[in-house]
């Protein structure tokens, strides 16, 4: 009888540990960064007029969060690409780096994601929406992809969200977003 419970206790101590061993391998923090693959693509953040800028003139979605209120998202430039010498077709994922962080102020945070194309010949330059290149970021999927043909330049921008604060004291309220072209 002894034994029995000596082994149940140690079984449920093992049990214990190596749950709580899984969680912290699983929610580990990454660093905010861009990574660009070979082939001369570039992904950089909107700067400047025209080209570099983006849709939006290089300006970041905004908002204003109010504690228990909703609210909408300004449109706004994330980043640009650049895949005019390429030489392949790429794949930009673009990842929503903090949901963790931004759960605990928002109870939902959705934001529709828009690849523009430039039309590099007009002056000033032209942004086209891309078929296909139009998706929602939001707290539950994290991540969107979208496919860049080479040859071209790319603004990937916020066009609108809408979001349900929760909490603004003592939370991060801002996303971070990490970018990667392969």
């Amino acid at each position: 009888m002894k034994k029995r419970r000596f082994f149940l206790i140690l079984g449920l101590l093992i049990a214990v540990i190596s749950t709580a061993v899984s969680f912290a391998t699983e929610s580990g923090t990454t660093t905010l960064g861009i990574t660009a693959s070979a082939n001369s693509a570039s992904v950089t953040l909107p700067s400047g007029t025209g080209q570099a800028a983006g849709k939006y003139n290089g300006e970041a979605p905004t908002w204003s969060p109010v504690v228990n209120s909703t609210g909408s998202i300004t449109a706004g430039d994330l980043y640009i690409v650049n895949m005019v010498s390429a030489g392949v077709n790429k794949r930009l994922t673009l990842y929503l780096n903090n949901p963790d962080q931004l759960s605990k102020a928002y109870s939902y945070l959705n934001m529709k994601v828009t690849v523009y194309k430039a039309n590099i010949a007009a002056a000033p330059t032209a942004w086209t929406p891309v078929a296909g290149g139009t998706s929602y970021l939001s707290l539950i999927n994290g991540y969107i992809s979208f496919d860049l043909t080479n040859g071209e330049k790319y603004a990937v921008s916020v066009d609108s969200g809408s979001y349900y604060n929760m909490k603004t004291s003592g939370v991060v309220l801002a996303p971070s977003f990490f970018a990667e072209l392969r």
